[in-house]
């Protein structure tokens, strides 16, 4: 079994922490905000600087990863390449292609010659942000709901610009930042990213789908809907693409009905 370490950032956090190594990580406790039966678990730490300033930073700990997935990058990339480790590029490919991320501050992994054993994550705070599922639960006029809508597809189309496409495009992996008369859009937890050159279409199509259907029914109208799609479509231009998100959004309706329960009953998406 190997293991490995990287830590990009605020290693004197980490090691008053004690997270600096693979043994401080495992036996961390406290601040834990999101257990997934057992399989994996996430911490919200607050610490403070040396200057005396505080911060938050977050702890994902892979605890019993699926050996299929171990499997599964085995034989695409001829070695096993943990969850943890996916993410962390993941979000350099964001980044590299112009889309803010919260801040990258060390990853490890333990994994077997098949599958891996354990992995974690270290990641920053977006600050002064909030879920895009909880502005658009929030009161605002028309022009601020827009204008933040509009920013989220300026975000998601300079990812499709650098052929990435992503399996986790959830509107509860957006975060909007309210600054004076910008608005600032960060993603976060998006480990299952893919370079496309073929087919490429169709898979955006699939993007923008998951993006509809996973913001509450309550949220946003089937007017702003329609608008969020023609904004998309602005840079697209192309006259079937309204219908081809609908048709799409029907199918992964009728494969994945638990997941969408608050849009099956509804007749009419758009």
């Amino acid at each position: 079994m190997k293991s490995f370490i990287e830590i990009n950032s605020r290693i004197d956090t980490l090691k008053k922490l004690k997270l600096d190594t693979l043994d401080g990580i495992k036996s961390w406790r406290g601040g834990l905000i999101k257990n997934k039966r057992g399989r994996a678990d996430v911490s919200r730490i607050e610490t403070k600087t040396q200057q005396g300033g505080s911060f938050v930073i977050y702890l994902k700990r892979i605890w019993s990863p699926y050996k299929k997935d171990g499997i599964k990058t085995l034989l695409k990339h001829g070695k096993v390449i943990s969850s943890s480790k996916q993410e962390w590029r993941s979000y350099q490919r964001l980044q590299s292609a112009g889309v803010n991320t919260p801040e990258l501050i060390a990853y490890g992994e333990e994994c077997g010659p098949f599958y891996e054993y354990f992995s974690f994550i270290i990641t920053g705070e977006v600050k002064n942000a909030i879920s895009l599922d909880e502005f658009l639960g929030r009161s605002q006029t028309t022009f601020e709901r827009n204008k933040v809508l509009t920013a989220v597809i300026d975000t998601i189309f300079k990812m499709h610009q650098a052929k990435i496409i992503s399996n986790d495009l959830y509107s509860r992996h957006i975060f909007v930042a309210s600054l004076q008369s910008t608005v600032k859009i960060s993603f976060i937890d998006m480990p299952r990213l893919d370079n496309y050159f073929w087919l490429f279409k169709r898979r955006v199509i699939r993007d923008i789908s998951l993006l509809n259907l996973s913001i509450p029914i309550h949220s946003l109208s089937l007017i702003h809907r329609k608008t969020l799609i023609k904004i998309y479509n602005h840079f697209f231009l192309t006259k079937s693409f309204f219908r081809s998100v609908e048709k799409k959004s029907r199918k992964i309706l009728l494969k994945r009905p638990n997941r969408f329960k608050q849009f099956f009953k509804k007749k009419e998406l758009f």
